[in-house]
């Protein structure tokens, strides 16, 4: 079985409250644009889901001076098949770490909105988990 650690975008869509459990979830095949009726900013949710075959950790950095992803951001241990989801405000960039242990040898999801959105994965500074 391939180990490995699958990261979805699922939808921009504006937050209702500052809860993940708040941010829709749906399976739209590219990043849609989405204003709430109350003028609230963008989101874009990505869903991680662990098929490690054991469990793994994130921590997330975000740049300096730019808006924090909503949800529990401390270093999150999440278990074998088991699925995540941060929602991501237009203006964010930074990394999520990703790896039995996290720091900057660790593989990383990279991200900005600050644009048209642009996620990727880098195995540049180090790799500690596959990522599809």
């Amino acid at each position: 079985m391939k180990k490995s650690c699958q990261i979805a975008v699922l939808a921009l869509a504006a937050l209702v409250a500052a809860t993940s459990s708040s941010v829709p979830v749906t399976s739209a095949p590219h990043p849609v644009s989405t204003t709430g009726t109350d003028g609230s900013a963008d989101y874009m949710t990505i869903s991680i889901t662990n098929v490690y075959g054991s469990q793994l950790s994130l921590s997330f950095l975000s740049d300096a001076g730019g808006p924090a992803p909503v949800g529990n951001l401390s270093a999150t241990v999440f278990p074998d098949n088991s699925p995540i989801q941060y929602a991501f405000p237009t203006g964010w960039a930074g990394r999520i770490y990703v790896g039995s242990n996290t720091d900057y040898r660790s593989s990383k999801i990279e991200g900005s909105l600050m644009g048209p959105p642009d996620i990727d994965v880098s195995y540049v500074d180090g790799y500690s988990a596959p990522i599809t």
